[in-house]
């Protein structure tokens, strides 16, 4: 005779269903051992460890969507977060090849390709395709942020030189108290004509940090002392090929 096995749920105080031991242990299994190749990395991964808003900029090659990516998958492997939200702004290269076929995520992907090939060495190409599915990993646009509140999140924005004044303030005031963001970008590579939005958001937390303006009061101040963190990346932190070392000099220093 079979018996069927009677399963109970842990619960956290309120009522709200928690991830079973068993099953946390096995997410925990699979976290991707990250270290750091550079003292920028490791600074970076301490980083967004701590702060709700991390920004790392700099040289192309320096690993710094790859940390922010596989960090995130990390957390959420660890349970600390239940999503994983991709943001880049549509800006092209070059001249673009016309408006895509398919949906809005059709459209997306091939601007979310970088981020999507980290987070599937963590998570695996059929595993994560179940995730983007469930909403588990959100490819959003730019221009659909405003209005959103993200609750138990990882938002990873690329590419966030090309992210204006507005689009950053739309950004930055989108985070509930158990979510968290990242942006990577790289000045050099800006395809805008508008000013740096990174740069405006590192710029205007430096000033509050320095001059204490009175509208902020001693929580304000807290959370802009604490809560925000920049990494530069230099040439001298690329990990790609010896060649891409070599190009990310030439255009830093000789390339207009």
């Amino acid at each position: 005779m079979v018996t069927q096995r009677k399963v109970t749920r842990k619960k956290k105080e309120g009522g709200s269903p928690v991830v079973s031991e068993k099953f946390a242990e096995i997410r925990a299994q699979r976290v991707f051992d990250l270290k750091p190749k550079t003292e920028n990395q490791a600074k970076a991964l301490k980083l967004l460890k701590e702060k709700k808003v991390t920004v790392l900029r700099g040289s192309s090659g320096s690993g710094k969507s790859y940390l922010a990516c596989i960090h995130a998958a990390n957390e959420y492997l660890k349970g600390n977060v239940k999503k994983i939200v991709l943001i880049r702004p549509y800006e092209m290269v070059a001249r673009t090849i016309g408006l895509r076929p398919g949906s809005a995520e059709d459209k997306l992907r091939p601007l979310m390709q970088s981020m999507l090939q980290y987070l599937e060495l963590v998570f695996g190409k059929a595993e994560l395709e179940a995730k983007i599915a469930s909403g588990t990993v959100v490819l959003e646009a730019l221009e659909d942020c405003r209005g959103r509140s993200y609750e138990n999140s990882w938002i990873i924005c690329d590419e966030a030189q090309n992210i204006d004044s507005h689009g950053m303030k739309a950004l930055v005031t989108r985070l509930n108290e158990n979510s968290k963001i990242c942006f990577c970008g790289d000045g050099k590579q800006k395809d805008t004509k508008a000013d740096s939005g990174i740069d405006s958001l590192c710029n205007i937390i430096n000033k509050v940090r320095k001059e204490s303006p009175a509208y902020l009061n001693e929580r304000d101040m807290w959370e802009a002392n604490n809560n925000f963190g920049v990494v530069t990346f230099t040439h001298d932190d690329v990990v790609r090929s010896g060649f891409t070392a070599l190009m990310v000099k030439v255009i830093d220093n000789d390339w207009s």
